[in-house]
């Protein structure tokens, strides 16, 4: 059992430091089985919420929840940068690096805000369908790259670069299985 504040910002306005059930109640749902604690901002006394108000879950305050979607925001941040490389390190012929990699990295910096602002079915869904997709087309690029550096083709760079673009991949699929449960969890 954890004890847990309510984020700045919950209650907005009028109603800050005020925590009748009412106003409580149609602002926050706490995380299920644990004691959740407010704090007066004026006076900085506790109260116990679950005993005023029936809490159920919040997923903000989930930490797993956080953590994948931190995850994915920097995940998307990773492929961005990683196709700006790309295109940087051969423009002449690696504009396609430039566009896949600012668009699934925008993606999949989208599906972590989402995890973050609470979106758990369809971010999951959407995260785990576009990370499989990236994993597949990372998997068959960096094969056809590194067997191209064999055969004596100057292919090394593009080659490490997207086997990284594919380990980010495998890792973020993971993440996101073992945070599935944070995810899917019903409220």
């Amino acid at each position: 059992m954890g004890i847990y504040c309510l984020p700045v910002g919950v209650l907005r306005g009028k109603d800050r430091g005020r925590i009748e059930p009412e106003i409580v109640q149609r602002r926050v749902r706490a995380i299920r089985g644990s004691p959740i604690y407010c704090v007066y901002a004026s006076t900085f006394s506790y109260v116990k919420l679950d005993e005023i108000l029936d809490v159920n879950w919040l997923p903000s305050m989930n930490s797993g929840t956080q953590k994948i979607g931190r995850w994915y925001l920097g995940f998307g941040v990773f492929l961005i940068l990683c196709g700006l490389v790309g295109y940087a390190s051969n423009p002449a012929a690696a504009k396609t690096a430039l566009m896949s990699g600012a668009t699934f990295g925008t993606l999949s910096a989208l599906w972590g805000f989402w995890m973050l602002k609470g979106g758990r079915l369809f971010a999951f869904i959407a995260a785990s369908l576009t990370t499989l997709m990236l994993c597949a087309a990372f998997c068959w690029r960096s094969v056809v790259s590194w067997q191209a550096y064999a055969d004596g083709e100057p292919k090394l760079f593009a080659a490490t670069l997207i086997s990284a673009m594919l380990v980010g991949s495998i890792i973020s699929l993971f993440k996101l299985v073992i945070a599935r449960k944070a995810l899917l969890a019903s409220g």
